[in-house]
């Protein structure tokens, strides 16, 4: 077998269906993955224990078992006892049990005794309760620091063969969840031709909860977890009633990938030629308009920002455009669709118009091609760069005069285009060879802008247009408008020049509430849409 690919940590994780199909649910934004408390299993890399196991061709791991409690001896006693009771197969795997301290309360309150007795209990339990398949260590903490800090301080990788299974105190797990927790490693980790440096780990957690068999079960609290009723949310499966193969596992090629929200992402698709350009317009058009954003000069945070933005307003019909490079690669994996400039150009025959190596043109003549052929698929087109942003979810839908087929910003920041047969015959071959003579001409006075470029060709083709009143559709956030710290109602959108530093861009959509990225660059919250 060919050599183990080197092991990166990348935020993707692996999912499991009640059927025990595969599924990939994918981060959107980078190093954004956190634990989730709707996940309340979850398998993760790189344990530390000095104990191993061997796979089938002689790979060397090592697993401990984690599990987060609080208050719930009876949850508690539950998920170990079920723990114990699963079949190892005589691996060796040790477990380690964190307890949170019990919040803070105050000397008066009538209830201090209560829970410190309740605590005492569940240290008892503990401390006696038998784990016969490796050591046993409990982690008691002195002071209460919630479940998110329970989920980051359980654990901390130290090689690229240790696994860790993180339990919170209210899963229950088949008898059968270690077989096939195994099988997962063997193949989709230590089995070179099925690996993929995106997967960092494995949840047992299922993204519905429709009481049908499965590896582990919740036990919810009353009123948790968007208002689902208490109890199991499935039904365990055991040797009894399983009447698959448990191991047989379909090639990584083979699998769906969903994000946070379980809808699904359809990840590496980059449009390197108007060949490859039909079937991605095909996936992500949704309300028969496509929104083309250009990334050209646009800083990575301020991208970063945007696409926690259309996510937020639930905004899945865009394309994203640029010169190739890691950061636009990496969008493409997280299921963005993007286009590679420099590749789209270099592999369309017989340009009428010269090679050019200034990237402003060659962004130009994408869009051109790339509103052609999305006018010949009967889509709607709407054309934005990466220094705008939309306040709302419906920047292009409405408003629009059915007696035009094409609107401008009048300061040439967006361009809607309607798929009508008038529009096709207007954006033909020979228009965007205008339009690369156009841009040739007018890069060395400043007027290079895609969409003063098309508004001037079709001024002066006689081509009648509709321009979008700049009053109440946009707002700019230069430093001439350093005083504006709030959006006028009817705003669509606020734009900002490119000379503008990110500091300042960030500053002045923090005072809007449009700058929603942290530390990191990831999305503040992760926001879920009804489909």
């Amino acid at each position: 077998m060919a050599p183990t690919p080197k092991r990166s940590f990348l935020p993707l994780l692996l999912l499991f269906l009640l059927s025990l199909s595969a599924l990939f649910l994918f981060s959107l934004y980078h190093s954004s993955a956190r634990p989730l408390h709707s996940s309340p299993s979850f398998l993760t890399q790189r344990p530390c224990n000095p104990t191993s196991q061997t796979t089938n061709d002689n790979k060397i791991f090592t697993l401990v078992i984690k599990v987060l409690a609080f208050d719930r001896l009876s949850s508690l006693s539950r998920c170990l006892r079920s723990l114990s009771g699963a079949d190892y197969g005589g691996d060796r795997v040790n477990l380690h049990v964190y307890i949170d301290h019990l919040k803070n309360l105050g000397n008066g309150s009538v209830n201090l005794d209560e829970k410190l007795n309740e605590s005492r209990r569940i240290l008892d339990f503990v401390d006696g309760f038998s784990w016969k398949f490796g050591k046993k260590m409990v982690h008691y903490r002195t002071g209460n620091v919630g479940l998110q800090a329970q989920w980051l301080e359980a654990w901390w990788p130290s090689s690229d063969d240790e696994f860790a299974f993180v339990v919170e105190d209210d899963l229950e797990v088949s008898p059968l969840y270690y077989k096939f927790l195994r099988g997962l490693i063997e193949n989709y980790y230590y089995n070179a031709s099925n690996f993929s440096p995106w997967i960092y780990g494995a949840s047992l957690q299922r993204p519905s909860f429709s009481h049908e068999r499965a590896l582990s079960v919740s036990h919810r609290d009353a009123g948790v977890n968007y208002g689902k009723t208490a109890g199991p949310d499935s039904y365990l499966l055991d040797k009894n009633s399983l009447d698959f193969d448990l191991l047989e596992m379909q090639p990584l090629s083979k699998l769906k990938w969903y994000d946070f929200c379980f809808r699904r992402v359809l990840p590496d698709r980059v449009v390197r030629s108007i060949n490859e350009l039909g079937s991605v317009l095909h996936s992500l058009q949704k309300l028969e308009t496509v929104i083309l954003v250009s990334v050209h000069k646009v800083p990575q945070t301020v991208t970063r920002n945007l696409l926690c933005h259309f996510e937020r307003q639930n905004i899945q019909n865009y394309i994203l455009v640029g010169s190739e490079s890691n950061f636009l690669l990496d969008f493409a994996r997280q299921g963005h669709p993007v286009i590679d400039t420099d590749q789209f150009l270099d592999n369309m025959q017989a340009r009428k118009f010269k090679k050019s190596s200034i990237e402003l043109i060659k962004d130009i003549l994408v869009k051109a091609y790339v509103v052609k052929k999305t006018l010949e698929l009967g889509y709607n087109i709407g054309v934005m760069d990466g220094n705008t942003l939309p306040v709302s979810g419906d920047l292009f839908l409405e408003s629009i005069d059915p007696s035009y087929d094409f609107y401008f910003g009048n300061t040439f920041k967006v361009l809607l285009v309607k798929s009508s047969s008038s529009a096709k015959k207007i954006w033909v071959e020979d228009f965007i060879y205008k339009v690369a003579v156009m841009v040739e001409s007018s890069k060395s006075n400043g007027g290079g802008n895609f969409v003063y470029i098309v508004a001037k060709l079709l001024e002066q083709m006689g081509v009648k247009n509709k321009g979008i009143d700049e009053m109440s559709f946009d707002l700019s956030i230069d430093a001439s408008n350093r005083n504006q710290t709030s959006l006028a109602d009817g705003k669509k959108m606020v734009f900002w020049s490119y000379e503008m530093g990110t500091d300042l861009i960030r500053k002045r959509l923090e005072e809007l509430g449009m700058w929603v990225v942290d530390g990191d660059s990831s999305c503040t919250a992760v926001v879920c849409h009804q489909s």
